[in-house]
């Protein structure tokens, strides 16, 4: 929570939080994270699976995931075979779990509502996987 609020700030995140056990009163979910915000929807708590810190520690998200997937993109455009690099579509980074898919950052050709459905049933799994990275291949559109 401290980085919640470090994040989004306290009032922010004691009116999310309110939402949020109004929300659940009602058989409504989610509202805490829409109201809180990506950051703070991005935020990892400490999960058993993962390495030391990790594992005892919560994570921010990416502190400009836009310009990172940007970096990432040029410098794959720059290294990969000519024929790979005219038929890159560019990089996502995003946040996935079992409740959904968030986009943080891209530098992509394809829709952020197409990644999404990519991404929606997390494939890249929530376990021992620690930091996944996926190389999608869409078919080929006419």
């Amino acid at each position: 929570m401290q980085l919640a609020i470090q994040e989004a700030g306290l009032p922010r995140i004691l009116a999310a939080s309110a939402a949020g056990a109004f929300g659940k009163a009602i058989g409504r979910k989610g509202l805490f994270y829409q109201l809180a915000g990506p950051a703070v929807r991005a935020i990892d708590g400490p999960t058993q699976y993962s390495l030391y810190p990790s594992n005892v520690s919560a994570k921010l998200a990416p502190e400009n995931p836009e310009k990172a997937a940007r970096e990432l993109a040029e410098r794959l455009r720059k290294e990969l075979p000519e024929k790979a690099a005219t038929t890159f579509q560019g990089v996502a980074i995003i946040d996935a779990n079992d409740l959904g898919c968030n986009i943080l950052g891209q530098a992509t050709t394809v829709s952020e509502d197409r990644i999404a459905e990519i991404f929606k049933d997390n494939p890249l799994g929530q376990g021992a996987q620690r930091t996944p990275l996926a190389v999608v291949v869409l078919p080929h559109q006419k």
